[in-house]
């Protein structure tokens, strides 16, 4: 929560798994939230993070990151986005999906970099974000074939309806039941966000 009742939200991945990685995550979540007292525009926030953690990604570490800012009187979100993907917008009314791009590479790619703001997506009621990790679309069953985004986007647009919470969890359980193990191979994270007001 910010001030004037906005919201921030973000979604992020790093590269590789075990103790390393889950310190560079934890260093950019304490920096983002540190940042947050004093800056909301996600532009400036993900190019103050590339900087401050410049030297933390050694060995090809990248952290992909999506960073939103939610207006909601004005139903709109504002966001960039560091490498990460899917980003999907759902719009039932028109039965279709949007994907927002990425505005620049991975956090640890390149330093110097921008990450532009992209356009502005305004929410009709009902209309629906939605973000994963990519262990949610890649994991793999035992032929070898990913989840992938055209059967997220099939679970969605059937489902869409669900409370969110419920969304998410019927995503969740779907890719249970693909990925081959008693255990998911990466991690498997959904955020939603749905405009439910007129």
């Amino acid at each position: 929560p910010l001030a004037g009742g906005r919201t921030a939200l973000t979604i992020a991945d790093v590269s590789g798994h075990g103790l390393g990685p889950s310190l560079l995550m934890a260093s950019v979540r304490a920096a983002l939230r540190t940042q947050l007292l004093d800056d909301s525009n996600p532009q400036s926030l993900l190019e103050h993070l590339a900087r401050a953690l410049a030297d933390d990604f050694e060995h090809g570490a990248f952290i992909t990151m999506f960073l939103g800012l939610l207006d909601p009187t004005k139903h709109e979100l504002q966001h960039s986005n560091a490498g990460h993907g899917p980003v999907l917008v759902y719009r039932p009314a028109a039965r279709q999906f949007d994907e927002l791009k990425s505005t620049g590479v991975p956090l640890g790619v390149i330093v110097p970099t921008d990450y532009p703001l992209a356009p502005p997506v305004a929410f009709a009621p009902g209309d629906l974000l939605i973000l994963v990790t990519d262990g949610i679309v890649e994991s793999m069953d035992k032929r070898g074939e990913q989840f992938g985004v055209e059967r997220l986007k099939s679970l969605v647009a059937k489902q869409h309806a669900l409370p969110v919470q419920e969304l998410a969890r019927q995503i969740g359980r779907q890719v249970e039941l693909h990925y081959v193990g008693d255990s998911p191979p990466d991690d498997l994270t959904v955020l939603l966000l749905r405009r439910t007001g007129p």
